[in-house]
């Protein structure tokens, strides 16, 4: 089951003082299902803005490829 918007903002939200020590690393998250997927999207602005790097995929083989590097930011 897809978090709510209010679970996905605390999450970002409790992550919010570790953003420096997030900075410069990659965080990929595997959405399953098109609402997971919007959910995802919405926690990779939210993090966003404080300046840690989120990409959402639908299939783990390019987000491993991403976290590698192998594929743009």
């Amino acid at each position: 089951m897809p978090p709510s918007t209010a679970r996905v903002r605390a999450i970002a939200e409790m992550l919010g003082p570790y953003a420096s020590q997030l900075k410069g690393r990659r965080i990929a998250i595997i959405a399953g299902d098109p609402t997971t997927y919007g959910m995802s999207r919405m926690f990779d602005n939210l993090l966003e803005a404080k300046g840690v790097t989120v990409a959402v995929f639908e299939i783990a083989a390019d987000a491993e490829a991403w976290l590698r590097g192998e594929l743009p930011p």
